[in-house]
């Protein structure tokens, strides 16, 4: 499993801080981001990283989804299953966000 980042990013080292407690650090390579990647090959990786999250995602099981987590807005007693469904809306609300973008 990829993850993206800016080396400076407070999310990856919240990330990294969970990969490390629940004993899948061992799963993640995090890759600094390059600005100067071309659009073609960010959205090459895009379709890879997005493969592979919905492969992990896919091979959880009912227990998996169950598991309890702090988030910073929804509280301590949030399920795996809720953060996952933050995730997939946040990349819609970037993709609805690029495609105004575009068509503007």
């Amino acid at each position: 499993m990829k993850l993206h980042h800016s080396p400076a990013s407070p999310y990856v080292r919240k990330v990294m801080a969970c990969a490390i407690a629940r004993g899948i650090d061992g799963q993640i390579t995090t890759v600094a981001t390059n600005p100067h990647v071309s659009p073609a090959d960010l959205l090459a990786d895009f379709h890879s990283v997005r493969a592979e999250s919905v492969a992990l995602v896919s091979s959880l099981t009912d227990d998996d989804l169950t598991q309890r987590g702090n988030h910073p807005a929804l509280g301590p007693d949030t399920v795996l299953a809720d953060f996952i469904r933050i995730i997939f809306m946040h990349g819609k609300m970037h993709l609805r966000d690029l495609t105004r973008a575009l068509n503007s």
